[in-house]
């Protein structure tokens, strides 16, 4: 890919500064502004909009005049502008939007999300890549889930939707979850999907993870995510050994090690690499700055030689409800912090 050089280099000097104003405290509390209305605003937006939609769609099953007694909806969204040296400039958009259906029945509830399809599908944010993917293959799409009462401890549960695209593009799924506590400092987390999707036939989504709390402040896991897909019966793997260290007051950081391919490829392996991720609390306790930074070996087909590459991004992620409570089954999965949270 042919970039400009004199623009990359404009947008490089923008991140560092950027990141330069992120990192340079140590405490999140002397970065705190002044009320800022139009965060605030910008949230509030976010959060009544989806909420309004998720009673208005709760509404066509029930009394939509009891929406001040049902849970509020809530999602996140990020942000992350990167460079990649090998491919130049981009950025990462993630959004998912929870909607609780009380009007149909506590099990079930609604989801609609832009970023990767596998993990949409899925329904899996306990897996999600540290660096940047191949934004290409973004899509939006909307879905309903429903956790049947034989599925104790929330381990099974099922899903249909539809994603964004022409022609419409359904989906159905069942997954199971398991997490099994080896110790106090160790567990195993794994979650299988089963699927059928119109343009994919029949596949499978995997991740499994293994994870020891070697300090109070250090987690260690082993990450693994596969997809089989049943059209091109190929392998889709992402792999990594990471260390989250907690830095105290929702500050943390994460060095990791890893490989991402896909057994049909000319190249199964398309890219490993070495990288650090940054996360810190600011201004609000919903709103999060992250910086990456990292370097790993690109190949994109065999007339290519394996290069070192770059990547450096700096971008943000809001969590968001009506009802901030509600945010804590999102922040749970991310252990950036370890206080007690996973």
């Amino acid at each position: 890919m042919v970039y400009d050089r004199g623009q990359s280099g404009r947008w490089m000097a923008a991140i560092w500064a950027s990141a330069i104003v992120l990192t340079v405290s140590a405490e999140p509390e002397s970065i705190q502004p002044e009320k800022s209305p139009l965060l605030d605003r910008f949230e509030a937006t976010i959060a009544n909009t989806v909420n309004g939609s998720a009673h208005w769609v709760d509404g066509f099953f029930g009394d939509s005049r009891e929406k001040n007694n049902s849970k509020a909806a809530f999602g996140r969204l990020s942000f992350l502008p990167y460079f990649y040296e090998y491919n130049g400039l981009d950025a990462e958009t993630r959004f998912r939007a929870y909607i609780p259906l009380d009007n149909i029945n506590e099990r079930f509830s609604a989801i609609i999300g832009r970023g990767d399809e596998d993990e949409l599908i899925a329904s899996d944010y306990g897996f999600e890549s540290l660096v940047p993917r191949n934004t290409e293959d973004d899509a939006w799409l909307a879905g309903f889930g429903y956790k049947p009462p034989w599925g104790g401890s929330d381990r099974f549960s099922l899903g249909a939707g539809v994603k964004f695209d022409w022609p419409p593009d359904p989906y159905v799924r069942v997954s199971y979850r398991l997490v099994h506590n080896f110790s106090e400092q160790s567990l195993l987390r794994f979650r299988q999907s089963v699927y059928w999707q119109n343009t994919e036939d029949l596949g499978g989504i995997t991740s499994v993870d293994v994870e020891r709390r070697v300090t109070p402040n250090n987690l260690l896991r082993w990450s693994n995510w596969f997809k089989m897909s049943g059209k091109t019966e190929q392998v889709r793997y992402d792999t990594r050994i990471a260390l989250y260290r907690n830095l105290q007051n929702d500050r943390g950081i994460v060095f990791a090690v890893g490989m991402r391919g896909d057994s049909g490829e000319e190249v199964p392996v398309r890219d490993y690499g070495i990288y650090a991720v940054y996360r810190q609390q600011m201004w609000r306790e919903w709103f999060y700055g992250q910086v990456l930074a990292g370097v790993a070996g690109y190949r994109e087909d065999d007339w290519d030689e394996r290069r070192l590459a770059l990547i450096f991004g700096l971008g943000f992620e809001i969590f968001f409800s009506a009802d901030k409570d509600y945010t804590d089954s999102l922040q749970a999965h991310m252990p950036w912090t370890l206080g007690g949270r996973r």
